[in-house]
Parts: C-alpha cells; structure tokens; sequence
C-alpha cells in the first residue's frame, strides 16, 4: 500500500472521519480549515461559532480538549497512521480564552509514531496568545487496520 502524502492523508482522514462525527467532533471536524501538513505536522484554522462557546460567551474548554483530540489525531495521520487510534491519555493545559468570531490557529505536532502508542503535542492560538496546550497519547495498533478505508476516501 502506498503511503499518502502528509496533506492528502490528513484530508482524507478529516473526511472519513467526519462522516460518522457526534457530540463536539460533529461542531469541529467539517469546520477546521487545514491550512497546512507536513510529516508529523498539521496546522489547522477554526472560527470559533455559537456552538463552540460555554454559558460564559467563550470557547469551551471540552470544545478545546476536542480540538486537541482531533488536531493531534490529523498529525498522526500526516505520519503515516491515518486510523489515527484511540485516545489513552489526554492533558489539556488553559491559558486564555477566544470568543465568538475569534480565529484560532491550532498546530499539532506527532512527536512519534510507534507500533503500538503515538505521542502529540498541540497548540491553540488566537494571535500571538496562547490559549491552550495539549498532550495526547494514542494507542495506534489497531488503527493501522483502517489504513486502506482512508486511503480509499475520496478527496474534499
């Protein structure tokens, strides 16, 4: 099987995986623009909207902690797992907030892809603030099976 190239394995991961979204993924995985990706790196772009904010008028913070999920798992793809895995650890750190309208640029990094565990680490801006950091570990074993479904999703 050929490996895709980081920015295809990515959008086509977005796509299969948005197919089947709910609950905050369904809010996140159509709306993140990727805007770039590389081996291992994906930086993403979301406007933060309605459904996004809590009682308080401003981003979520499960909102956050989905959008690290998801980010982190498109870094995997772009390094060669585009099953991405299932989630056995997940940290999110709060610094700031965003607010309705608000652009945050995520950038997701797969600080490396094993057999069995992928370890990420993510950033969510708005401008030069940071307003959350994220470590994700996934365990990958399994998700190499869904490598041929993804693969087979046709392009956005």
């Amino acid at each position: 099987m050929e490996e895709l190239p980081p920015f295809e394995a990515v959008m086509r991961s977005q796509q299969y995986f948005a197919h089947n979204a709910r609950g905050y993924d369904s809010t996140i995985l159509g709306r993140l623009k990727v805007e770039s990706a590389t081996k291992g790196r994906v930086v993403t772009t979301l406007v933060v909207e309605e459904c996004h904010l809590n009682a308080n008028g401003n981003i979520h913070g499960g909102v956050l902690a989905s959008i690290v999920d998801v980010a982190s798992s498109f870094a995997i793809a772009s390094a060669g797992c585009y099953g991405t895995g299932v989630s056995t650890d997940l940290n999110i750190s709060y610094l700031s907030s965003a607010d309705l309208g608000d652009t945050i640029t995520i950038e997701a990094t797969c600080a490396r892809l094993g057999k069995t565990l992928a370890y990420t680490t993510t950033e969510i801006r708005k401008g030069q603030v940071i307003v959350a950091q994220g470590r994700h570990t996934k365990f990958v074993a399994q998700a190499f099976a869904l490598q041929k479904k993804v693969q087979q999703a046709s392009k956005l």
